[in-house]
């Protein structure tokens, strides 16, 4: 039987692809360092370990989700640069450059040079080894002989985070990440500007890098979701609001951000 718990300030919900968002931040700030350039490509960056046919997909068309990139992660499906289409092995392979050009491990890096600066003491990958308060559990809708019923998901559990998505946090930790991200304190504000700006040379008319913006107008963040969790961190600028929605279920968020933006009178889908 599952043990009960209230949820609380600092439970930790599995972020899905929110944590997008951390990993376009430190691939950022590698170009804010110059260690990187957003026109860098594959080829230039990881060409020992990417086939031919990617070696000429860069960094910016990784981020805005414009690479081309099939599903595969092993070919293209369309011409890098030239339209929107979202993908997951993108952010795997930014993971790999992240790794490559920094030398260190995913959660090594966002550890050092994201969350400490931002104050965040509970963001991380869930390892099973280690006993962990305060951890949501995933519930998912199954069909029983009495009907549709809630049912515990804890293969969440196993899957370890990455640069894709799967850390996991709370809604203590997402706010000092906003505010840190924009307040300047892991990337200059101008390159946060750039970070939150549509693309639409690229054709990605409604996402930035790493962030998501078709939301509503000038609203910004990033959302996950995977069976058991669901996950909203939007950066309202017209009201000065950080809107934060974590659930251990699928497909409940929607009409709660909807709510609470609408509250503050942003006009948000």
């Amino acid at each position: 039987m599952n043990e009960t718990r209230p949820n609380t300030l600092q439970t930790r919900f599995n972020l899905a692809s929110l944590n997008k968002i951390f990993t376009a931040t430190a691939i950022l700030q590698l170009v804010a360092n110059g260690r990187i350039s957003l026109e860098n490509t594959l080829g230039d960056l990881l060409a020992d370990s990417t086939p031919r046919t990617l070696h000429a997909v860069k960094i910016k068309y990784l981020l805005s989700h414009t690479s081309g990139i099939a599903p595969s992660g092993d070919s293209l499906v369309s011409m890098p640069g030239a339209r929107f289409s979202y993908s997951n092995a993108g952010y795997g392979i930014l993971g790999a450059v992240l790794r490559r050009v920094s030398g260190e491990s995913y959660e090594d890096y966002l550890a050092e040079h994201v969350f400490r600066p931002a104050g965040m003491k509970w963001t991380g990958r869930h390892v099973l080894a280690r006993p962990v308060d305060y951890l949501a559990m995933g519930y998912v809708p199954t069909v029983g002989d009495s009907g549709v019923v809630m049912s515990a998901n804890p293969l969440l559990h196993t899957i370890p985070g990455n640069s894709i998505g799967g850390l996991y946090s709370n809604a203590e930790d997402l706010r000092a990440f906003a505010l840190a991200l924009t307040g300047g304190r892991l990337l200059s504000l101008n390159t946060v500007d750039t970070m939150r700006s549509p693309k639409p040379e690229l054709g990605a008319t409604e996402y930035g890098y790493g962030v998501l913006l078709w939301r509503g107008a000038g609203v910004w963040g990033h959302s996950g979701d995977l069976p058991g969790t669901n996950a909203d961190l939007e950066i309202i600028p017209s009201a000065a609001v950080i809107s934060i929605v974590l659930a251990n279920r699928t497909d409940v968020n929607n009409p709660i951000r909807r709510r609470i933006a609408h509250l503050w009178g942003a006009k948000t889908r």
